[in-house]
């Protein structure tokens, strides 16, 4: 009887044992790392409607790439403007930061995207507001992320206070590294 009770013990103790060593350990903790995590430059702005802004008119079709270049470049703390990305973090905030430079990060906003992963939303601030950019149709893979702004804002800082003009456009992001 005491070769079977030892037996039923042993076998107890290696069933807990296996029970406890295939637990889910090796998923960092339970989070993951969502593939949307990372660093960008701006490579792509399309006007998707004719605009007029800043006294030209713009038809829909025109590249923009340039013209939101240069005020992403002048909101970034960089000392060289193209040297400016946007960094997604992981906490679900984005931060202006200088590939190539030392410069310090400024975090301008946080991001979330949707479950079923059509939608990107950049909660930033923009002339002083609180502003969702919302891109839809968003498609992303390992090198760039892109999709449709239908409130892309068109910034007038000509006027006190800055005027704000929404417009709709495609956008791409570049992965890049810092």
């Amino acid at each position: 009887m005491k070769i079977l009770q030892s037996f039923f013990t042993i076998l107890c103790l290696s069933a807990v044992m296996f029970i406890s060593a295939c637990g889910d350990d090796d998923d960092n903790g339970g989070t993951t790392t969502d593939p949307l995590v990372g660093v960008y430059t701006l490579s792509n702005v399309t006007l998707q409607e004719e605009v007029t802004y800043l006294g030209t008119t713009y038809p829909a079709g025109t590249d923009l790439t340039v013209l939101v270049q240069t005020a992403l470049y002048a909101e970034s703390p960089c000392d060289n403007g193209p040297n400016t990305v946007i960094d997604m973090r992981e906490n679900f905030e984005v931060f202006y930061a200088c590939k190539n430079e030392t410069t310090t990060p400024v975090n301008f906003g946080g991001w979330s995207v949707t479950s079923d992963r059509s939608i990107l939303t950049l909660n930033l601030v923009i002339a002083g507001n609180n502003f969702p950019l919302v891109i839809s149709n968003l498609m992303e893979n390992t090198d760039n992320i892109q999709g449709t702004i239908e409130n892309y804002p068109l910034v007038d800082s000509t006027v006190t206070p800055p005027e704000i003009q929404t417009v709709e456009v495609t956008i791409e992001f570049q992965r890049t590294e810092l």
